[in-house]
């Protein structure tokens, strides 16, 4: 990814020279930083160290520029091209945060060093030279235009240009994840609200309980199955409130991907275009005198023409596979969204699984590794979006059991006439106490305002409505596993539609 820097580099300025060559080797310091692994802390620290030295040193060229008497346009040229890049180191140096986006810049900004000395300084440091013997700068600009053939420079600035629109189109993508990460924030705030609100209402339910407990045994337990059946209706609102959020968040993003996607269509179609071009030109190169054909020599040689022309190729490749990765993202949302359904049939417990670690990994990335070891597995008859919301307690439970980062684990197979999942954490464990109790509405062990008590005791009650069993096994300090049977030919469903016969 690094520059390298070569004699073919030189200016004939050796202030400039030297400049460049601190540049390359900061370039390289970073790019070998991302390869090693480096934290980020340490890695945003090198960029922004780097951004410091091109200001420094494109100051110092365009002051150079004016003391050295360049002519103006020459000078408007240069500063323009210095503009446009420092947009991008700007950006670069106070909004990157990820290994992937510094990684995108650094690819770019090498382009644009190359490019520049090449094709810029170059010219611009041999009209120095020539004005320092006396030669006026008029003169001095209409020689150095021999250094560069006059339509590499326009090829070289239309890949340039295509690559900096390809890494806006990229930090723009970035900007709407960034936009979709608000939104889950400002969702865990309602969700929050909508807690406290059920918490009120539960501990006012309690009290009245309390005083009616000793005459009125039999409303109190009336009143306990009521709680519960208001509790699970709430949680289910809750869920399906959440997935027409999703639902409306993935119907936004899909606009801004839609276009992204088709730009860089249209982009690979113009630099195929502009391949093509260089193509033609190198088949008829033969024809031009050998002094023409020695100088298209070297300058396919001082800009790596083989290297960048598959390197741009593998860049949109880059970009279409991360359009694909966001759009499956959006999939997975729509799909999550569809909480409130309760129609039977036959799914895939592998995509159901999927889908939803797409949808909670906010919440697990920073605190555990998830493996999966899936077995063979047929299509069950069930309800996705109620099995799914089962996944999503536990697995929210299970990063929520780890203190530091740990291990979820994910396993499938199949027992007689029942497909089991399994979900295993390395978290705190429960004591037999606490794990007899998991399932009771409203019993939590989080702290006030942190939790209702209701996930898995819905959860339990989605399995017996679809006629599985779930078992936990669980030892402190070691960590719990979840274990799910669902009957594949989907005997819940045979249930009730006998009930509403008879």
């Amino acid at each position: 990814m690094a520059l390298v820097w070569n004699d073919e580099y030189l200016t004939g300025i050796p202030e400039i020279d030297e400049q460049h060559k601190g540049i390359f080797r900061e370039m390289g310091s970073l790019a070998m930083s991302l390869l090693q692994g480096k934290p980020n802390e340490e890695v945003l620290e090198e960029l922004k160290h780097l951004a410091a030295i091109l200001r420094e040193h494109i100051n110092y060229e365009e002051l150079m520029m004016f003391q050295e008497g360049c002519l103006p346009e020459v000078i408007w040229g240069h500063s323009e091209d210095h503009q446009l890049f420092l947009q991008h180191l700007h950006t670069a140096s106070t909004e990157l945060i990820t290994r992937d986006e510094i990684r995108a810049f650094l690819r770019y900004a090498i382009f644009w060093m190359r490019y520049h000395i090449l094709t810029i300084d170059k010219p611009v440091c041999s009209q120095f030279l020539a004005m320092r013997q006396g030669m006026s700068a008029e003169e001095a600009h209409e020689r150095s235009a021999a250094i560069v053939i006059e339509a590499v420079p326009l090829i070289l600035g239309g890949l340039h240009q295509t690559y900096s629109e390809l890494y806006d189109s990229q930090l723009h993508v970035v900007h709407q994840n960034s936009h979709l990460l608000d939104v889950q924030r400002k969702l865990k705030q309602t969700n929050q609200e909508l807690e406290d609100r059920v918490i009120l209402r539960t501990n006012e339910l309690t009290e009245a309980n309390k005083k009616l407990q000793d005459e009125y045994e039999k409303l109190r337990l009336l009143n306990q199955k009521l709680e519960s059946a208001q509790g699970q209706l709430l949680q289910s609102e809750k869920m399906a409130a959440i997935g027409q959020l999703a639902a409306g968040v993935a119907h936004e993003i899909n606009n801004p991907v839609g276009f992204v996607n088709a730009n860089l269509g249209t982009l690979k179609s113009y630099v195929e275009s502009l391949l093509s071009l260089i193509g033609t030109f190198e088949q008829v190169s033969n024809e031009l005198p050998a002094g023409v054909q020695n100088r298209l020599d070297d300058i396919k040689k001082n800009i790596e023409l083989d290297y960048v022309r598959q390197d741009i190729i593998d860049l949109l490749a880059e970009s279409a596979d991360g359009l694909d990765r966001v759009k499956q993202i959006v999939q997975d949302l729509k799909d999550f969204a569809r909480a409130g359904e309760s129609v039977w049939q036959n799914s895939d417990l592998h995509r159901g699984l999927d889908s939803t670690l797409n949808v909670v990994w906010n919440e697990l990335k920073y605190k555990a590794k998830v493996h999966k070891e899936y077995g063979d597995l047929p299509l069950v008859r069930c309800v996705p979006a109620q099995i799914n919301q089962v996944f999503m307690n536990i697995l929210v439970n299970a990063a929520h059991a780890i203190d530091n980062m740990g291990d979820i684990t994910l396993k499938t197979g199949v027992e007689g006439d029942y497909a089991w999942i399994s979900i295993t954490d390395t978290g705190r464990g429960m004591s037999d106490t606490v794990r007899k109790r998991i399932f009771e509405p409203f019993f939590t062990t989080k702290p006030v305002g942190q939790g209702t008590g209701l996930g898995l005791s819905l959860t339990y009650s989605i399995i017996q409505k679809h006629k599985g069993r779930i078992e936990v096994e669980s030892t402190e300090g070691v960590g719990t596993t979840f274990k799910i049977y669902l009957p594949i030919a989907g005997l819940g469903e045979q249930s009730r539609e006998e009930s509403s016969v008879m």
